[in-house]
C-alpha cells in the first residue's frame, strides 16, 4: 500500500529536473491526492442529505485532479498546474456560493499561499504571488457577498451547515499541516542530500591529496636513489634541494589529507613541520640552529600555500646551509601573520648575511626561483642584509 502511494507521489519525477522541481512536484501530487481523497466525505454527505446539486462539483474535481496527476506522469507539468489551479479555485468559489459563506468552504482559500508557491516555486516568485493574490481576491469576494445578506441557492439545516463549517476548518488545517510538513521534510531531505554530497566530495578530495602525496613520495625516493649513487657534490646539492622542494609540496597534501578542511592549510602546523623536516634532512654541518616561530592561526588556500611553501623552503634551506658558515650555532626567526587582507612572511637569521656578488647573481637558480614565486603570489619582497639576512614578503589574500 505504501509502495503504491509512493509511486503516486513520485508521478512525473525525473532525473532531468532539478531537485527543487522534483520536490515541488511531489508536494503537488500529495496535494492532488489529498483533494481526491478528502472529497469523498463530501460525496457521501451529498448522497446522505439528498443534495445532489453539488455532487457533480466534487466528482468533477476528483476527475480533473486525477487528470492532473496523469499530466504530471506524462511530464506535461504546465497542463497539470492549470488543471489544479482552475479546479481548486472555481470549485471552492462555486461551493461557497452554492451553500453560502456560513458553510465555511471559503476557508480552503487559507491554503492558497502554500498551493500557489507549490505550483510555481520560489524561483518564479511573480507567478506564485499572482496566483496567490487571485486566490485571496476570490476569498474576499465570497466574504463581501456574505456581508450583503446573500441567500444561497441551496438551503440546509443549521446543524448541517455547522457540521460543514467544522469539517471545512478541520480539513483546511489538515491541508496546511500536511503541505507544511511535506515542505519541511523535503527541505530536510535536500539538506541531508547536500551534506551527503559535501561529505563525499571531502572524501574524494582527501583521497586525491593522499594520492598526490604518495606520488610525490615516489619521486622523492627516486631522488634518494640518485643521491646514493652519486659522488658529485654539485649533483648531490641539486638533488637535495629538489627533494626538499618536493617535500614542501608533499607536506601540504599530507596536511590536507589529515585535516577536515580539504581546501585550506593551517600554516602554523605546516611551517613547523616543514622546518623540522628541512633541519633533519640537511646533514654535513655540525652546528646548532635554533628556530623561533611567531605564526598566527592562519589558513590559506592551496593555490597560495604551494608557492608560499616552496618559497619558504628555498629561504630556510639557504639559511641552514649558508647563513652560519664559520659559526657553531645560529638562530632563524620565522613569522607569518595576517593584517586585514595582507599576509606577511618574515624570515631572518643572525648569520653572516648575503654576499651580494655571489648569492644574488642573476644566474643563481635559487634567486630566480624565489623571484618567480614572489611574482606568482603577486607579492612584494624586501631583502635586508644587516646582522644577517632578512626576507619580508607580503602578498594579498
Amino acid at each position: 500500500m505504501l509502495a503504491k502511494l509512493k509511486n503516486y507521489v513520485e508521478l512525473g519525477v525525473h532525473p532531468e529536473n532539478s531537485e527543487e522541481e522534483n520536490n515541488l512536484l511531489k508536494i503537488l501530487n500529495i496535494f492532488s491526492l489529498m483533494c481526491i481523497v478528502l472529497a469523498l466525505p463530501y460525496v457521501f454527505l451529498c448522497l446522505w442529505s439528498g443534495q445532489f446539486v453539488s455532487l457533480p462539483l466534487f466528482v468533477g474535481a476528483q476527475l480533473i485532479l486525477s487528470l492532473a496527476l496523469i499530466a504530471n506522469h506524462r511530464r506535461n507539468y504546465t497542463l497539470a498546474k492549470v488543471l489544479i489551479f482552475i479546479t481548486t479555485n472555481y470549485s471552492i468559489f462555486s461551493l461557497a456560493l452554492l451553500y453560502g459563506p456560513e458553510s465555511g468552504f471559503q476557508t480552503y482559500y487559507n491554503t492558497a499561499p502554500l498551493v500557489a508557491f507549490t505550483l510555481y516555486g520560489f524561483k518564479k516568485l511573480k507567478n506564485g504571488i499572482a496566483f496567490g493574490l487571485f486566490y485571496i481576491s476570490s476569498y474576499f469576494m465570497i466574504e463581501v457577498i456574505g456581508f450583503n445578506e446573500y441567500t444561497p441557492p441551496v438551503t440546509l439545516e443549521p446543524t448541517v451547515i455547522e457540521f460543514l463549517s467544522t469539517l471545512n476548518i478541520v480539513f483546511t488545517l489538515l491541508f496546511n499541516g500536511i503541505i507544511a510538513y511535506s515542505y519541511s521534510k523535503m527541505h530536510y531531505s535536500a539538506n541531508e542530500s547536500l551534506l551527503h554530497k559535501i561529505d563525499e566530495n571531502k572524501v574524494l578530495m582527501a583521497e586525491v591529496h593522499h594520492r598526490v602525496k604518495n606520488n610525490l613520495a615516489i619521486m622523492s625516493s627516486l631522488f634518494n636513489l640518485q643521491l646514493n649513487k652519486s659522488s658529485n657534490q654539485e649533483v648531490i646539492d641539486i638533488l637535495t634541494k629538489n627533494r626538499a622542494r618536493l617535500k614542501s609540496i608533499s607536506l601540504l597534501h599530507e596536511s590536507l589529507y589529515l585535516q577536515d578542511n580539504v581546501s585550506k592549510i593551517m600554516m602554523k602546523d605546516y611551517i613547523e613541520r616543514l622546518v623540522e623536516d628541512i633541519g633533519s634532512s640537511i646533514s654535513g654541518e655540525e652546528k646548532s640552529v635554533e628556530i623561533n616561530f611567531d605564526i598566527g592561526d592562519i589558513e590559506i588556500e592551496l593555490k597560495r600555500a604551494v608557492p608560499c611553501g616552496i618559497l619558504l623552503n628555498e629561504i630556510i634551506v639557504n639559511a641552514f646551509k649558508y647563513a652560519f658558515k664559520g659559526k657553531d650555532k645560529g638562530t632563524v626567526y620565522i613569522s607569518f601573520q595576517k593584517e586585514k587582507d595582507i599576509y606577511q612572511l618574515v624570515v631572518s637569521d643572525n648569520g653572516i648575511g648575503f654576499n651580494k656578488e655571489v648569492d644574488q647573481k642573476p644566474e643563481s637558480l635559487g634567486m630566480e626561483l624565489i623571484d618567480a614565486l614572489v611574482e606568482q603570489l603577486d607579492a612584494t619582497c624586501v631583502l635586508e642584509n644587516e646582522n644577517g639576512a632578512k626576507y619580508t614578503i607580503c602578498f594579498p589574500e
